[in-house]
């Protein structure tokens, strides 16, 4: 199976709520940028379509989209694993944000920041659910993404900061039956960014 370009409304969220860019993009340098990435559900091409639903996406600039964030994508797809690699991403809207226009002339906000949060196992072969793993064998890490071109570069330690750095930013609780001890890890080069 393969990328479907299969652009749609994603159909359990009224059309009102979701921005229109099936025919053309953002107005402006931005993409639509995928939070779950195509990459990762290319098993069927059902499983590939939804990731094209535009509830999937936000106006993310080009060159962030493509370059430095396309390759941060890769890094985290480079960790799959036996045990699930569990992948939270997301928008964030602080102050400042904007706004620019959809496909159809909508106004649409854009986000100031996205972040990722990952866990695992360490050795990836477990066999166990996160609930039944002791802390020594689970590994976390955050990463907080400014909404701005980095260059096309591998992703750099400087957007590395612990799971729990990211739940102070956002007000958000991540992966609650994980040991508090898991979520102040912040290792890049265990999550391969050196």
């Amino acid at each position: 199976m393969g990328r479907t370009d299969a652009w749609a409304f994603d159909p359990i969220i009224p059309f009102i709520y979701q921005p229109n860019c099936i025919e053309r993009s953002y107005k402006g340098n931005y993409d639509r940028g995928h939070q779950l990435p195509s990459a990762d559900r290319l098993a069927t091409n059902e499983m590939n379509a939804q990731t094209f639903y535009m509830t999937n996406m936000t106006p993310q600039l080009d060159r962030l989209n493509q370059d430095m964030w396309a390759k941060l994508e890769s890094k985290v797809r480079a960790n799959r694993c036996s045990d699930t690699l569990y992948v939270v991403t997301g928008a964030y809207f602080g102050s400042g944000a904007t706004t620019t226009t959809d496909g159809a002339g909508n106004v649409v906000p854009i986000p100031t920041n996205y972040f990722k949060v990952l866990l695992r196992t360490k050795s990836g072969t477990t066999g166990k659910q996160i609930k039944d793993c002791n802390e020594s064998e689970l590994i976390s890490m955050g990463v907080w993404v400014e909404q701005k071109s980095y260059g096309n570069i591998e992703p750099p330690r400087s957007i590395c900061m612990s799971v729990a750095d990211i739940e102070a930013k956002t007000g958000f609780t991540f992966f609650p039956q994980v040991p508090a001890a898991v979520k102040q890890q912040n290792n890049p080069t265990a999550w391969g960014i050196n």
